[in-house]
């Protein structure tokens, strides 16, 4: 049964002559693709394995188990256990020893029906004349996979390189002798850098690739990177391509955005006035770019291109152009930076939970210190919370326990707007409500820290005329003013080490009094703000 793997050009090719050789790859027709394709590619040369062509693999335990005779082909050195051992050992992966023909891989290390980036495609018997076919895959979407590989055909005929999207329920088996780590999801995104996975640590997360022709891209780790671990390789057909990335924004007319990347021609490619154009475009209105040029060599060069929003824009579109194609070019290190804060783009996120403090007796306020934000809030709303269940009209920084506590546990909720969206942030449960504070302590104790009132996050003795001074590092001045006032507290003298330049913003670097230090009620706290990224 001929499997959803090889792209041919419209036109169609005929089918690949049997497999001649001890070591082969999968010898099929062509196949309707399955699914929509972002690098549909077909070449008798290398033109679909970015960083790869064969003899570059020699001195290396994959060319010694696959290269060599094993893999001449008419055209040059093509084979599919060759690539895929290739891309293992630049994985990190130690000499396994030789695996045998791609038919034989299964019986030497994991497999499963789940893919993963790092991952073989594993193919039986059932193909290339019972010798099978292995594939590297890069990428996983969903019940699809996008794998690459080299293909072996006989001495007197041509080898070649494909990749392409495939169902993954098209393959046997895949296997998993050194996949790649999962990457954690990106930290949330900031005005510093709004594109996601700009240094491609995350093998290209957020990226996408525009016609008319194809694109081949893939992420690598060996230690040439120009930032982190990993960079990004990639090569346009005859009708060119690019990669791309939408931004989400909230500008306005007059503002302005940057977008910078630093790019190479890949190790071993030969200069010739090759370039790449760098673009960043407001998708507003007629939308206007802002483009640089230049040509490259194999050294990192840093390409940067600023856009004036010529109306209100909620997009921005980072792209990246390809003068030659069938060229290996590496990008790394790319950001966007726009003026607008975070908040305009990104809701609220509690970095830690509010604290309730005081005694849980009737007659007694309990007091909610306010929990910590990232992505700029702009309106913080107090709840409490009787048993998990909200207390109607308790909407204020203290509540009053009154006889309906009695027996229950309470706990405070804040809720966090911004334009982008809110999120709400709970306390711990303190309690049972007693009626006096002797109830409250129990029997034998002897401070309000000993008993059953200490439990859930109390803190001892009543705050109502005292400021708690919260911890204020790393947030905005906004932010400090809010904790503060929240905390009872007051902000006093407020010093600058630096002025916030694009990209950067304000944060207290410095307070006056220790966080949770007690002082009394409207009590001063000066602090430093420092630019940060």
């Amino acid at each position: 049964m001929p499997l959803n793997l090889h792209w041919r050009p419209a036109s169609g090719l005929a089918a690949l002559i049997s497999v001649l050789a001890a070591v082969v790859c999968v010898n099929v027709t062509t196949p309707t693709v399955a699914s929509a394709s972002q690098t549909e590619c077909f070449s008798y040369a290398y033109a679909c394995t970015p960083g790869y062509d064969a003899t570059n693999t020699e001195g290396t335990w994959a060319w010694s188990h696959y290269g060599g005779s094993y893999a001449v082909n008419a055209n040059g050195y093509h084979n599919c256990t060759l690539y895929a051992a290739w891309r293992l050992e630049q994985n990190g992966l130690g000499d396994p020893g030789n695996w045998g023909n791609a038919v034989e891989w299964i019986n030497h290390t994991s497999h499963n029906g789940t893919p993963a980036v790092g991952s073989i495609a594993w193919w039986g018997s059932e193909v290339g004349g019972g010798f099978g076919h292995v594939a590297y895959v890069d990428q996983v979407s969903g019940g699809s996979v996008h794998v690459i590989a080299d293909n072996y055909v006989g001495p007197s005929s041509n080898g070649y390189t494909d990749s392409g999207w495939i169902p993954a329920s098209s393959v046997d088996a895949f296997l998993h002798p050194h996949d790649l780590p999962v990457e954690p999801p990106p930290p949330p995104l900031t005005e510093a850098n709004l594109l996601r996975d700009g240094g491609f640590e995350s093998g290209g997360l957020g990226w996408g690739v525009l016609g008319p022709g194809f694109v081949n891209y893939t992420s690598y780790a060996n230690g040439s990177a120009h930032d982190g671990q990993r960079y990004e390789e990639s090569n346009t057909s005859a009708g060119g391509g690019s990669l791309y990335q939408d931004v989400p924004v909230n500008m306005v007319q007059g503002q302005s955005a940057t977008f910078s990347m630093w790019a190479r021609l890949a190790p071993g490619t030969t200069p010739g006035g090759q370039s790449v154009t760098l673009c960043l475009w407001a998708l507003s209105g007629g939308n206007v770019a802002a483009c640089q040029n230049k040509v490259l060599t194999t050294a990192w060069q840093q390409l940067q291109a600023t856009t004036t929003m010529p109306a209100a824009t909620g997009s921005l579109r980072a792209q990246l152009y390809e003068s030659s194609p069938g060229v290996n070019y590496d990008f790394d290190g790319g950001s966007v930076g726009a003026p607008q804060t975070a908040e305009a783009v990104y809701g609220p996120a509690a970095t830690s939970p509010p604290i309730v403090a005081g005694d849980p007796v009737v007659g007694q306020a309990l007091t909610c210190i306010g929990a910590s934000w990232a992505n700029e809030p702009t309106s913080l709303v107090d709840g409490w919370l009787r048993d998990g269940s909200p207390i109607a009209g308790a909407g204020a920084a203290t509540y009053a326990l009154t006889n309906a506590d009695i027996g229950h546990m309470i706990s405070c909720e804040v809720s966090a707007e911004n334009d982008a969206g809110s999120a709400t942030a709970v306390s711990g449960q303190v309690g049972p409500v007693t009626l006096s504070a002797n109830l409250a302590l129990g029997a034998g104790s002897t401070s309000p820290s000993a008993g059953p009132a200490a439990k859930g996050g109390v803190l001892s003795s009543s705050t109502r005329s005292q400021c708690i001074v919260p911890k204020l590092r790393n947030m905005t001045l906004t932010q400090a003013q809010m904790a503060l006032r929240r905390s009872h507290c007051r902000l006093g003298k407020v010093h600058h080490t630096s002025v916030a330049r694009q990209g950067q913003r304000l944060r207290v670097s410095k307070q006056s009094a220790t966080p949770r230090s007690r002082h009394r009620s409207s009590y001063t706290v000066s602090v430093t703000l420092t630019a940060v990224r």
